[in-house]
């Protein structure tokens, strides 16, 4: 688990990209998934939701969540950016472009 220092840090990077960042959509034909991609120089924000109640497949190419991504929150433990989402999980990953 993170220092409370360390992820008001990585907090930072989620007002910037959220704000000034360039939005990409993915997955827009999953009706059970809601994944987004914010880009803002060589900062890569994925952002990851499944709607059901069933697990479901990430079907994102490898690259969506940019270089060495580290997870900033999610309300499961964390197994990767490109883990299955389990029923209702959503994860926010920070990675480089």
């Amino acid at each position: 688990m993170d220092d409370l220092s360390g992820v008001i840090g990585r907090l930072g990077y989620l007002g910037l990209l959220g704000v000034d960042g360039r939005f990409e959509p993915l997955l827009e034909d999953d009706p059970a998934v809601y994944a987004y991609r914010r880009v803002l120089d060589d900062r890569v924000l994925l952002v990851v939701a499944n709607w059901s109640a069933r697990t479901v497949p990430l079907e994102l190419d490898p690259s969506a969540a940019g270089s060495d991504p580290v997870r900033l929150i999610g309300n499961h433990p964390d197994e990767g950016a490109s883990a299955p989402l389990r029923p209702w999980e959503a994860r926010v990953h920070l990675g480089g472009h």
